[in-house]
């Protein structure tokens, strides 16, 4: 079987049927019936219209319908057309030379096209080469609005025949701090430029145009300016009515305030702190007998005040101890010294039982100061607690200073501890040490039942009477209330000598009609104290009161007198020495 073609070199596209003449000699001595098709093209087709029949040493001429695929590459190449017989496994071909023609195909696309974002965004552009021939892909703009810059990323890349490529498109709109979206209509163009091998002449361009919205949303949209806004007016209302809420407050409770000539006697602070509410108390006994000692002036001194660090001389060296005083006292001009007192910031009198409160003052650290003409004398055992569960104990041995740490929780209520000390169960004339055991009753703190025993390292300055046991007490209370009448000592701290009329009923009167009576009884110190108690005080305004010891009278006059929140109970607790009055 032999075959020949027509025409051996021939121009085809792909994808486009094409008709070849074929002619075919059986050469074998039989009848045979041939097939031909189309090699060297992977994906190509070969159609006859029939299926000849040839006689022994008949020639035919065949027509051979191909099509070449859509992806067969441009340019030349070398085909053959095969001849199979039926009759015999031998097979005969015939060289084709081809020449396929370039056509070039872009598809493109953004998905998607319309997106509404921020400041930036970025647009996904997709490219398809659906030619024969490769392509040099460039994205170019068209036209952009004023102030929107747009990049891509790769600007141009190289896609082989059905092939995909991807391009991001980078956009960065201006500044939309606040208002409305704003829209930018955007048009593309993507160039693609067609390469043949072995044909530079048969370059093609293809372009696309595509058009893009970019909806910029503003940085800060409206309703958040506005809830930004309403948080902004109700926090200023609520600040201003706080304020006012305040300043209604202050103006509706007015402390009480003494007349000029008092106003040294009285507390140093001129109105009580609102949100103080921690009261002191003790003791003052006698260390001969344990009874009572009135009289005794007891300052609270604030411990971070620099005037009560101890320093030294700058010209001698000596170190100086610092004082708790009423008020640092001006030294002589021709003095070297300097005053190293500090300020105390309450103060009160022990009472005629040894009794003595320090009311009203602010949760910190504190100095006391026991002060007396008769200092020798006094034992002043105390205790004070603290809400943090931790038990501080400080137990006076001696008068001096002695450093005390108040602190408070308004959550938490008052508490009492009962401390008892037993300074010797025999008789002797040597120091003994204070053996001081508190034990705490609030059975919310994991530690409360735990005893805590302390020592003072310093004896007693004296022994304590053999088989004598002392009971004190003391407690420390929190309270919202405020003491609007308080008590005060008296000019010099120390009471003077008890005037005329020793153990006398006092009586106090002010000019409303409210009067009390109490005796004043002498102590070991020669001062006598008495504790009146004026009810019926409902209306506030200023009094005259008058005092009344022995013989003698005083006159305290214009004294503002607010019954706050007590129920119009107003104490007076004084000690009278030169004819001088306390409150």
């Amino acid at each position: 079987m032999d075959v020949s073609l027509l025409n051996d070199e021939i121009r085809l596209e792909p994808d486009v049927p094409t008709e070849l003449l074929v002619d075919v000699v059986n050469t074998a001595d039989v009848i045979d019936v041939v097939q031909l098709d189309l090699t060297g093209a992977p994906g190509a087709t070969s159609h006859l219209e029939s299926t000849p029949t040839l006689f022994p040493g008949e020639r035919r001429r065949l027509p051979l319908r191909v099509r070449l695929p859509a992806q067969m590459p441009a340019g030349r190449h070398e085909l053959a057309v095969r001849v199979r017989p039926t009759a015999t496994d031998k097979s005969r071909e015939a060289a084709l030379t081809v020449d396929v023609d370039p056509k070039p195909a872009m598809v493109v696309g953004v998905h998607p096209s319309v997106r509404k974002a921020g400041r930036r965004t970025v647009f996904p552009l997709t490219v398809a080469n659906r030619g024969n021939t490769p392509l040099l892909v460039q994205p170019r703009l068209v036209e952009v609005p004023d102030g929107v810059g747009v990049s891509f990323e790769p600007n141009e890349f190289t896609l082989q025949p059905w092939q995909t490529g991807r391009s991001l498109i980078r956009v960065r709109g201006p500044r939309n701090l606040v208002g409305a979206a704003l829209e930018h209509p955007l048009d593309l163009r993507v160039t693609a430029f067609s390469v043949t091998p072995g044909q530079p002449l048969l370059q093609q361009e293809l372009n696309r145009d595509l058009q893009l919205t970019y909806r910029q949303k503003a940085r800060y949209s409206t309703w958040l300016l506005f809830s930004i806004g309403l948080v902004v007016m109700l926090t200023i209302w609520c600040v201003l009515a706080y304020l006012g809420m305040k300043r209604f407050v202050e103006a509706s409770a007015v402390p009480l305030k003494l007349a000029p000539g008092l106003a040294g006697q009285g507390r140093l602070d001129e109105e009580v702190p609102r949100d103080v509410s921690i009261t002191i108390s003790g003791t003052v006994l006698s260390k001969f007998d344990g009874s009572p000692v009135a009289g005794v002036t007891v300052l609270a001194c604030d411990a971070e005040d620099p005037q009560l660090r101890p320093r030294r001389n700058a010209l001698s060296g000596r170190a100086f101890r610092p004082r708790c005083e009423r008020g640092g006292q001006k030294l002589d001009r021709h003095s070297r010294e300097v005053d190293r007192s500090g300020k105390a910031v309450e103060q009160d009198v022990s009472a005629a039982d040894g009794t003595w409160w320090i009311e009203n003052i602010s949760p910190g650290k504190y100095w006391l100061t026991f002060d007396s003409p008769h200092a020798r004398d006094l034992q002043t055992p105390s205790y004070w607690y603290t809400y943090s569960c931790t038990l501080a104990q400080q137990v006076p041995s001696r008068p001096g200073e002695y450093r005390l740490a108040v602190r408070t929780s308004e959550d938490l209520v008052g508490e009492r501890v009962r401390v008892v000390a037993t300074p010797s169960t025999k008789t002797t004339s040597t120091p003994v040490p204070t053996a001081t055991e508190a034990v705490e009753t609030d059975p919310q703190c994991p530690d409360a039942r735990e005893p805590l025993d302390e020592t003072p390292a310093a004896p007693t300055p004296s022994a304590v009477p053999g088989n004598q046991r002392e009971q004190m007490t003391s407690h420390l209370e929190t309270s919202s209330r405020r003491a609007v009448l308080v008590a005060l000592p008296p000019a010099d701290g120390n009471p003077g000598p008890l005037p005329e009329g020793t153990g006398r009923p006092v009586t106090e009167r002010p000019r409303d009609g409210a009067q009390d009576e109490a005796l004043a009884e002498p102590d070991l110190t020669g001062a006598a104290t008495a504790t009146l108690h004026l009810k019926g005080l409902q209306v506030p305004g200023r009094y005259d009161l008058t005092i009344q010891v022995g013989g003698r009278t005083m006159l305290v006059r214009d004294v503002p007198v607010q019954p706050g929140k007590n129920r119009g109970v107003t104490t007076y607790r004084f000690s009278p020495a030169d004819d001088e009055a306390v409150r």
